[in-house]
């Protein structure tokens, strides 16, 4: 009788040690499921849902379109896509910052790192002339690049060819261009500092088999450093896809909420919408719709962007 009881009273012991574990468990993971419920899903359920409603001034509220006017919103985006010049260019200037920073700053970056774990002439250069955008704040940057093409190289022109130079910034010919040049060089410290690394992991013995089987520096980069830094590379590809409409570049650094509509780009245009000095709650339910057609574009690009890479892609070995 009394091992009986001893046995009962154990299992009644273990049931509640199990429950309050379970009740300390709960309480821990209270608070971030929370937080994800009401700052991630509800934000996102509230912004899905501003798509299909309409500012209403007089009582300061949003309220839902009914009936044949429920798409009023797309409409009205399609409506300014294809007649607003602003709009239409926009999408234009987007991709070829998109095309700048993957199919220039890349390979350049990628080559540079490698020039410097081989520790090549000059290594050392490229390592302080590319790493300053990210050694020094962003604004200061684009103060410092903004003094130097609008002040210092008109007077180095003016001095070698005794004619004027416009102002680079506030031309349309040569603003957008001006942007995607520091773009380029803005683009090229994040993405050296990884590749530098995941390039210094490749072993020195792979490193000396290429050596002795007569691989050249380039070979040697293009069968064993590339793939050992593939999927990296990989990562940048399809995070910067996702990236690419939401991404204004230097637009706000240059111009803050005034930019004039030659340099605008997608991503400028829906931050300045919400948070510009302009912006109005009246424009909310046209930025949702342009959002969610945004992700309704480029979700299925960027899951078949990840498939290529991922079947497609080089692998070590």
């Amino acid at each position: 009788m009394d091992s009986t009881k001893k046995s009962k009273e154990s299992r009644k012991g273990f049931r509640r040690a199990k429950r309050r574990e379970w009740i300390f468990v709960l309480c821990v993971l209270a608070w971030p499921i929370l937080h994800k419920l009401i700052f991630y899903f509800g934000v996102s359920f509230s912004s899905f849902s501003l798509a299909f409603k309409q500012y209403d001034s007089s009582t300061a509220t949003y309220t839902f379109l009914k009936g044949a006017h429920l798409f009023d919103n797309f409409k009205l985006f399609f409506r300014e896509l294809a007649k607003n010049p602003t709009y239409l260019n926009s999408w234009g200037r987007t991709l070829r910052l998109y095309a700048v920073e993957t199919f220039i700053s890349m390979p350049i970056s990628i080559l540079c790192s490698y020039f410097i774990i081989k520790k090549v002439p000059l290594s050392g250069f490229l390592t302080v002339a590319f790493f300053l955008p990210s050694i020094f704040a962003s604004t200061a940057m684009s103060l410092m690049f903004g003094y130097f093409v609008e002040w210092a190289l008109p007077s180095i022109y003016a001095n070698l060819t005794g004619q004027e130079l416009p102002i680079l910034l506030r031309t349309p010919a040569s603003a957008f261009n001006v942007l995607l040049i520091y773009a380029l060089w803005n683009s090229f410290a994040s993405g050296m500092i990884l590749y530098v690394g995941q390039m210094s992991n490749v072993g020195e013995g792979l490193q000396d088999a290429c050596k002795i089987d007569g691989c050249g520096t380039m070979r040697e980069l293009w069968h064993v450093v590339l793939p050992a830094t593939y999927p990296l590379i990989s990562v940048y590809l399809v995070t910067g896809f996702c990236a690419i409409f939401t991404g204004s570049g230097a637009v706000l650094l240059f111009y803050k909420y005034d930019a004039p509509d030659y340099v605008q780009t997608i991503g400028y245009i829906l931050f300045t919408k919400v948070i510009g000095e302009n912006a109005s709650l009246a424009d909310y339910p046209f930025v949702s719709a342009m959002g969610l057609v945004i992700s309704l574009i480029a979700t299925p690009l960027t899951f078949g962007l990840r498939y290529c890479l991922n079947k497609f892609g080089p692998r070590e070995g």
